[in-house]
């Protein structure tokens, strides 16, 4: 275990990286390959595999296999499916007999099913969002980790693999660093002292926020003449105070009446924003500090006590001023503010005729309409005889100027400036603190202080430390803490004490090295079949990437966790639970290359990308994935669906017709749609393009790889990428010509070409297309025209023929179980943290047969992923 100091620690780490390293190169037996196999790789595959340079740099002249090797089964394994599948040897050389092959298979599959059992995850480490999670369930307190946290590694698609979840030295280090700031939230460092004493701020009319609404400064005033809700169109606040900690505060405003009309009595309310808080935060939302009634058109000095919390400072909010910019009901509304224009006509004949005259232009705001306004009013000559307030046509001209209404009520504010009514504000002065409070955040803190260090009562250092050291650390290690270990985290508070420490500075210490520890940082790693407190961290980490909550922990320590019902009931009720968000977010981000999203930026010409519309593709496919878990809808249901979640955004791409809402909301497509499945979203589509333009090799890989399950390997180093033709010369048929020359690139493009031209028709934001797009400038402009025709027809190594998207889909759909083999390898690879083994393959087509008669719901395959062998092996 552990010493006594931080110096100790990262000792201890440093070793674990040592050992770990050393392991992984410890030299290991040969066991000599069969002479029946090898006499069947002498006749078949050597010419061609063995030498300096074997083709495909698989070089199969060997006599022994290092089966402990890391590579060794991938290896050999990717020999069996080459074999089986019939991709070699090649059709044009000499092919081994049914006999030979099945002999050779049967071979094979016995020594890998051998050496490569189900099982065998590596020294796993909690990734960047399990440790967050953990520590804030652990320690309870609000918790992550600060930019500068290396990023996690992804290894065989997911950034949950052992295998990628190395412990680095800057890693170390960020750990070291973490652990501190962790346990400072629950017991920080005696507070300093800080000089609170009374500082009196004087606020002149100058010294607020203004816009065209709020206010305005005339000689030496500032008045304001309009009430609404958001602040930043009906409310001032000075912009150069804040209040330094949270306390009580003095507050004065000197306010007077302008012009305030016969039954008109101002209001005026003073509410605390909040720096932090929005511009256009509603003042109904605020909490209200006090309220005055502004009687005459003298300055009365309005005064309160007022409490204000730290970073937070006064606003001024006209409560009740006539003139408001408001939306309740869009109708009334127009209503309003057209006929408070018609007022103004009524009382003032030749500006409505001026105003009339000035129309309304775009780029009219406030001042610059006002302004114009004025000139034509300055000018004369108006017909002012004949303008009616009460024609249809100045009613007509009121209500449209009410459709502009931000624009027109700035504008009437300009009017009202000088007519009123309204209040002057002639200045402000805040007093404070002349009592300090403890800020929320304070207490919260001191709460969490006093939960965790418990009440001491009678029991002496030693008692009290493992009163408390007890249950964070069974908690933190996922299992209940063995009297030895809570010796040692005990030993460690009273050395520390007993170096003139305070007792809660050694606790500090026992919390810092428990969230360094082996036993915090890995999970599973013991070997064999899991117990059930593994069992439960894997089953909680794998749906809520968090750590087993108390429902788990009390079924893992009674042993009842691996009873079959049991488990499936708890994997059951963690599917309906909140936190099943986290592994909706990071199991479809990375099996569908959802994460990539934010680092594209589709080309400008083919549309104006901003960060809503990535909101709404992203939106779309997790809402989709999230109600096939929700509902247990048949995998099917991934391939094609009769519905999606859209907004405005996405429906606009696919030409669907919808409200001008940026809401998302479950659609029921038209039957016959192509829009149905995740193959079809824009999403999908994006992850596998660049948002310049799209490759049939890189979709069809990624269809290979996350829909039919048969990862491709890298092209050869010596053949040159596809670069698209933009003049439209040549089409992308022709282009890939150059790849199916080559015998070896052409086993390969047979499987990955035809799902990846399906998907032609489909740009690279998932926009359906039938012609290629050309670009091209004309008189500084970039116009698009039409190219060469999209041709989609493919066909499978089957010899299926595939016209469009909807045969690829009814093919999946009619061999669901090769989507299904796929998706539940995935979820096998996610939850157990180690790629599939050769030993996992009978148990993955036992799922997917079961799950398949069960009538082939999502959640029964989560299920059945959890029963399995292969999620309850280390």
């Amino acid at each position: 275990m552990f010493g006594f100091s931080f110096e100790n620690l990262m000792k201890q780490l440093f070793c674990l990286i040592i050992v770990l390293t050393t392991l992984s190169r410890i030299s290991v037996a040969e066991e000599p390959i069969a002479r029946s196999a090898r006499e069947f790789l002498a006749t078949y595959c050597l010419d061609c595999h063995s030498g300096d340079t074997p083709e495909a740099d698989i070089n199969l002249d060997v006599k022994e296999i290092a089966w402990e090797k890391h590579h060794s089964a991938g290896f050999w394994t990717r020999v069996f499916d080459a074999l089986k599948a019939g991709d070699m040897p090649p059709a044009n050389v000499d092919q081994p007999s049914p006999k030979e092959r099945k002999a050779m298979l049967a071979w094979l599959d016995k020594t890998l099913t051998k050496h490569d059992p189900v099982g065998g995850t590596v020294f796993r480490r909690l990734n960047r969002l399990e440790y967050e999670n953990t520590v804030r369930d652990v320690l309870g307190i609000p918790f992550s980790v600060p930019r500068s946290f290396p990023a996690d590694t992804q290894s065989h698609g997911f950034d949950n693999v052992g295998e990628g979840l190395v412990l680095s030295p800057p890693l170390m280090a960020q750990y070291l660093k973490i652990a501190t700031s962790a346990a400072d939230e629950l017991l920080p460092p005696p507070a300093k002292v800080i000089d609170v004493s009374p500082k009196t701020v004087h606020i002149g009319p100058g010294d607020f926020t203004l816009n065209f609404t709020t206010g305005h400064e005339i000689d030496g005033i500032l008045r304001m003449v309009s009430s609404s809700d958001p602040l930043a169109r009906g409310s001032v606040w000075p912009n150069r105070f804040e209040a330094r900690q949270r306390g009580i505060y003095e507050v004065e405003v000197d306010i007077s009446q302008f012009r305030s009309t016969p039954g008109h009595l101002p209001i005026v309310h003073l509410l605390a924003h909040s720096a932090s808080d929005q511009a256009f935060t509603k003042a109904t939302t605020l909490r209200k500090l006090a309220e005055f009634k502004i009687e005459n058109p003298q300055v009365q000095t309005c005064r309160a006590t007022v409490e204000l919390k730290r970073g937070q400072t006064v606003v001024i909010h006209y409560e009740n001023a006539p003139l408001s910019s408001d939306k309740i009901d869009n109708q009334e509304f127009l209503k309003r503010i057209s006929g408070q224009l018609l007022d103004a006509f009524r009382n003032d004949p030749e500006l409505g005729a001026a105003w009339m005259k000035a129309g309304y232009q775009r780029s009219d705001r406030g001042w610059s309409w006002w302004k114009r306004i004025e000139d034509i009013r300055s000018k004369g000559g108006l017909d002012v005889e004949n303008f009616d307030p009460e024609s249809d046509k100045v009613k007509a001209f009121a209500l449209q100027m009410a459709r502009y209404s931000v624009n027109t009520v700035e504008t009437m504010c300009c009017f009202r400036f000088f007519t009123g009514p309204g209040i002057d504000v002639h200045g402000m002065s805040i007093n404070g603190p002349i009592q300090v409070l403890e800020d929320e955040e304070t207490l919260k803190q001191k709460e969490r202080t006093a939960r965790f260090l418990r009440e001491r009562g009678r029991r002496d250092d030693n008692a009290y430390a493992e009163a408390i050291l007890q249950p964070v650390l069974s908690k933190a290690f996922r299992r209940p803490v063995t009297d030895k270990q809570l010796a040692t985290y005990v030993d460690i508070v009273l050395n520390h004490q007993r170096q003139g420490h305070r007792f809660e500075d050694g606790i500090h210490l026992a919390v810092r090295a428990a969230l360094c520890s082996t036993h915090f940082l890995f999970r599973e790693y013991r070997e064999g079949p899991l117990d059930d407190y593994d069992l439960a961290a894997r089953l909680s980490y794998f749906l809520t990437s968090s750590p087993p909550d108390a429902r788990l922990a009390k079924l893992a320590s009674a042993g009842e966790l691996s009873n079959p019902e049991v488990l499936e009931e708890e994997t059951r009720r963690l599917l309906k639970h909140n936190k099943v968000k986290h592994f909706l977010e990071s199991f479809t981000g990375q099996w569908l290359d959802l994460r990539k999203l934010p680092d594209i930026m589709p080309d400008a010409r083919l549309l104006k990308w901003i960060d809503k519309d990535l909101q709404a593709v992203t939106a779309e496919t997790e809402l989709f994935v999230s109600e096939i878990l929700r509902k247990n809808h048949p995998l099917e249901t991934f391939i094609d669906s009769d519905f999606t979640y859209l907004n405005r955004r996405n429906a606009k791409l696919y030409g669907i017709k919808f409200p001008n809402s940026d809401a998302m909301k479950r659609v029921n497509l038209e039957p016959g749609s192509l829009r149905g499945g995740i193959l079809t979203q824009a999403s999908v589509m994006m992850a596998t393009a660049n948002g310049v333009d799209t490759q049939p090799v890189l979709r069809g890989a990624w269809m290979l790889e996350n829909i039919f399950g048969m990862p491709t390997p890298p092209p050869p180093s010596n053949v040159p990428a596809v670069e698209p033709d933009t003049s439209g010369a040549k089409s992308i048929r022709e282009l890939l010509d150059r790849h199916k020359a080559d015998a070896s690139c052409a086993r390969c493009h047979q499987k990955i070409d035809p799902p990846g031209f399906v998907l032609e028709n489909f740009d690279p934001v998932g926009r359906w297309r039938d012609f290629y797009p050309i670009y091209e400038k004309r008189n500084d402009k970039v116009v698009t025209r039409e190219g060469q025709p999209v041709d989609a027809i493919s066909q499978l190594p089957d010899g299926t023929e595939l016209k469009d998207v909807a045969d690829l889909k009814r093919y999946l759909v009619r061999n669901v179980d090769i989507f299904s083999r796929c998706l539940t390898g995935k979820l096998l690879t996610y939850a157990t943290g180690r790629p599939t083994s050769f030993g996992d393959r009978n148990i993955i087509d036992q799922i997917v047969s079961g799950v398949r008669q069960q009538g082939n719901g999502f959640a029964d395959l989560i299920v059945a992923v959890v029963q399995s062998e292969s999620f309850r092996t280390k």
